[in-house]
């Protein structure tokens, strides 16, 4: 079924002012852990906190994911609050649409996605020793966006549209054999 997770949820919308802790609010997964949603939704978000005690905001964090469609959401604002994977995770999904309005977006692991995949960072989407693969089109937009190999591949790849709205495309490749940086799209 169907998975949502919120943190430092708006006043507004039921957030209680005295349940709000001191720091930046967080979301994070430990190495090695999974949500399995089946083909239901996963929904996770980070708010802006806004009418809390605090209101400061950090990253989100993720392990693997499996689901229909993946929505992440940092709207924190606090500079820099985004949404990064551990080394070695995966998401798996029909679409994945993820927004760091504050930050950036780091990927770390394999991202693989049936549908389409849009990406919106205030700053980066980076693509580290990692591959986002879509069947669907690519949507990215974000002042920066960069994809570097170190031991291994890294690739953001279309499986028909690949549309990027970036100030700056950097594709670094690693000095391994097969370490290599891709931007493609289309068939």
């Amino acid at each position: 079924g169907a998975v949502a997770r919120v943190a430092s949820g708006a006043a507004a919308n039921g957030g209680v002012k005295a349940d709000r802790g001191p720091g930046a609010a967080v979301i994070s997964m430990a190495p090695g852990t999974a949500i399995n949603a089946g083909s239901g939704s996963i929904m996770i978000t980070l708010n802006n906190g806004a009418g809390l005690a605090d209101s400061t905001s950090g990253n989100i964090t993720l392990a693997n994911l499996t689901g229909g469609g993946v929505t992440l959401q940092n709207l924190g604002p606090t500079a820099g609050s985004g949404i990064t994977t551990l080394a070695g995770s995966a998401i798996n999904a029909a679409s994945l649409t993820a927004n760091a309005q504050a930050g950036d977006i780091n990927f770390n692991g394999m991202v693989a996605a049936s549908g389409n995949v849009n990406l919106t960072a205030g700053s980066h989407v980076r693509v580290n020793d990692a591959t986002v693969d879509a069947a669907g089109a690519v949507n990215v937009n974000a002042l920066f966006l960069d994809i570097t190999a170190g031991a291994g591949p890294a690739r953001l790849q279309a499986g028909t549209n690949l549309d990027v709205a970036a100030g700056e495309v950097t594709l670094t490749g690693g000095s391994a054999a097969g370490a290599f940086a891709e931007l493609r799209g289309g068939p």
